[in-house]
């Protein structure tokens, strides 16, 4: 159940303080593992598990959280030479206030105001047609709900994250950048329905549009919806589905009926081990022309001991228009160390090959190394 460590019913953002303790326990790196193991299961977690590393209290209806995410970008140039290029990817801090049934959460951060229209989480900033120099104020969600039946019924408006497919945190993947469903930028407003058992869990969403950009015509509506099953222990098996229009497609710039529907599986054979699929089908119709194509994606995590993991994954894309000879293909290798609370700090190397309509191919590589705080 996702809903018991994150904010988010589906998963994928913010900690609730349950979430943060169970960081502390199964995912924190330890010198001393059995020792930690031990004092773990006599105590609990740690104190510092909690807001702040523990040094602000807060009443149980109260939780406050934080996502820091600062990177370094490497890029190889064809000259031999390298660019490093520092990125601002999050600074955001968020609330939520549980008063029985009803919750409200919002976040709100600092950023830069986007060039791309549609695809932002930016309220307001001075001049948005300098990506460089507006200082932005960020708002990702904001949402009010009721949980019902226990908690097990969840329904909630506002500013949302798309319900689709895996909730993975690489936001530039095919799966997540081309459905257009990743957590940086393409929450939308609208009203969703969350519902999960023992067996089954799944969101659907009506989307009203992004109200935080201009104008209008960008705005996507529709609906976006996933249901997973989990028929045995450990094992779960996923379809998602995804329909928007819009008068002025933000890739495009007409108007396009846009679809994304796809199945994803997650897989925990062992206490290290865990593979994740996704595969989705991408269809694009505008002025009289139905593009088809698709995304998808591997992801292999182990975990060799608590606290480190080496993830290999494997994606490719394909738009279905005359853009590509053949689909993309690109290949990830990451490194996650949880060296101390709150704290991830994260190295990906990442290729693609690309097979652009002319012929032949053309290969890039792109180095991240991530500073991640989850305060």
């Amino acid at each position: 159940s996702c809903a018991a460590c994150h904010v988010d019913p589906s998963g994928g953002t913010e900690l609730t303080a349950y979430g943060h303790g169970m960081a502390d326990v199964v995912v924190r790196w330890h010198v001393d593992p059995t020792a930690a193991q031990k004092e773990q299961d006599e105590k609990g977690p740690s104190s510092t598990s909690q807001f702040a590393f523990g040094l602000v209290p807060l009443p149980d209806f109260f939780n406050i959280s934080g996502n820091l995410r600062e990177a370094v970008m490497v890029l190889p140039n064809t000259n031999g030479t390298v660019s490093v290029i520092p990125l601002l990817m999050a600074n955001d801090l968020s609330a939520t206030l549980e008063l029985g049934p009803v919750v409200a959460h919002a976040s709100a951060g600092y950023g830069f105001a986007e060039l791309t229209p549609g695809r932002s989480a930016v309220v307001w900033a001075p001049n948005p047609k300098d990506p460089l120099q507006s200082n932005a104020i960020v708002s990702r969600e904001h949402w009010l709900g009721v949980k019902l039946l226990d908690g097990s019924l969840e329904i909630r408006a506002g500013r949302i994250p798309i319900p689709f497919g895996l909730r993975n945190i690489e936001h530039t993947s095919f799966v997540r950048d081309r459905t257009r469903t990743n957590l940086d930028v393409d929450q939308s407003h609208g009203v969703s329905v969350w519902y999960a058992n023992d067996v089954v869990r799944g969101e659907i969403m009506g989307i009203a549009g992004n109200f935080q950009v201009q104008p209008d015509d960008v705005r996507e509506r529709g609906y976006s919806g996933y249901l997973e099953l989990t028929p045995i222990e450990h094992v779960g098996i996923g379809a998602s589905s995804l329909v928007t229009y819009a008068k002025q497609d933000i890739a495009l710039g007409v108007p396009n009926l846009r679809q994304a529907h796809g199945v994803f599986a997650r897989w925990g054979p062992t206490e290290q081990l865990a593979m994740m699929f996704e595969g989705d089908a991408l269809i694009n119709s505008h002025q009289n022309t139905t593009n088809v194509g698709g995304a998808g994606w591997l992801a292999i995590d182990f975990a060799p001991v608590q606290g480190i993991h080496v993830q290999p994954a494997f994606e490719t894309f394909y738009a279905g228009d005359k853009s590509q000879a053949l689909p993309t293909l690109g290949a990830w290798l990451s490194g996650m160390w949880y060296v101390l609370p709150h704290t991830e700090l994260r190295i990906d190397g990442i290729y693609q090959e690309i097979y652009p309509p002319t012929g032949g191919s053309a290969g890039s590589f792109t180095g991240l190394v991530q500073l991640h705080l989850y305060l």
